[in-house]
């Protein structure tokens, strides 16, 4: 089965989900995510029966972690 979209976004986290809207409703969308919950680094999840939310910072330039991503890219 063959289906076409207008855009195909990966991942359904804050900034997928922002894509697929901002897309528009004259244009097809379909979100893709790999794990079974939306939310991306934004969500939360339990652990040991606690609801824990979890936090994502992007590197910063000032703790030199932008360069060990680098490099590793």
């Amino acid at each position: 089965m063959t289906t076409s979209v207008d855009l195909l976004v990966v991942g359904a986290g804050p900034t997928g989900l922002t894509a697929a809207v901002a897309a528009g409703p004259s244009r097809s969308v379909r979100v893709v995510e790999a794990t079974s919950r939306i939310g991306g680094m934004a969500g939360s999840v339990t652990v040991a029966g606690i609801r824990a939310c979890l936090l994502y910072t992007s590197p910063s330039p000032r703790d030199g972690t932008k360069d060990l991503v680098c490099r590793r890219l």
